[in-house]
C-alpha cells in the first residue's frame, strides 16, 4: 500500500501557493505606483454590499498591502485609525469591524496590525462616549480583549 499525499489537498495547496504569489506581485505593483490603500480597497471590491471580509483572501491580501504601503511610506500615511474608518465607510456596523480585527490577530504577521486597530476602535468608542456592544461579542471587557 502506498502512501502519499492526498491529491485534493495538494491541488488546494498549490492553488493556494499561487494565489498568494499572484497577491504577493498585485501588492508589489500597487507599492510602486504608491496606490492608495482606500483605492486599493475599492478596487478589491471590498466595501460592495454582501462581502463577507473575515477569512477573505481578498481582504488579507488588502491588510498585507496597508501593511507594505506603512512600511514604504511610513505609518502616519495611512494609519490604523484610516483602516478602521475605511471600513465604517463601507458600512460595516462596529461590531463586526471589531470582530474581524480579533480574528486578524490569528493570522501569522498581522498580530501587531490587528492590536493596533484595535486600539484605535477603542479609542474612537472612548472619544465618542460609547459603551462598545463588541466586547458583550466576547464576553469579556474591552481593556482585556485589547490584550489577548
Amino acid at each position: 500500500e502506498e502512501r502519499g499525499p492526498i491529491p485534493r489537498l495538494s491541488k488546494l495547496a498549490e492553488m493556494t501557493l499561487k494565489q498568494n504569489r499572484f497577491h504577493n506581485l498585485e501588492n508589489w505593483l500597487w507599492l510602486r505606483t504608491q496606490a492608495d490603500p482606500r483605492k486599493v480597497f475599492k478596487f478589491l471590491l471590498l466595501g460592495e454590499a454582501g462581502v463577507k471580509l473575515e477569512n477573505n483572501p481578498k481582504f488579507i491580501q488588502w491588510i498585507k498591502y496597508v501593511k507594505l504601503y506603512q512600511a514604504d511610506q511610513g505609518v502616519h500615511r495611512f494609519t490604523a485609525s484610516d483602516i478602521f474608518y475605511t471600513l465604517l465607510a463601507s458600512k460595516r456596523t462596529e461590531e463586526e469591524v471589531a470582530v474581524l480585527f480579533a480574528s486578524l490577530k490569528k493570522i501569522p504577521g498581522l498580530k501587531k496590525l490587528a492590536e493596533d486597530l484595535q486600539k484605535a476602535q477603542f479609542d474612537s468608542w472612548r472619544i465618542k462616549g460609547k459603551i462598545p456592544n463588541a466586547g458583550r461579542i466576547y464576553g469579556k471587557t474591552m481593556p482585556s480583549m485589547l490584550l489577548e
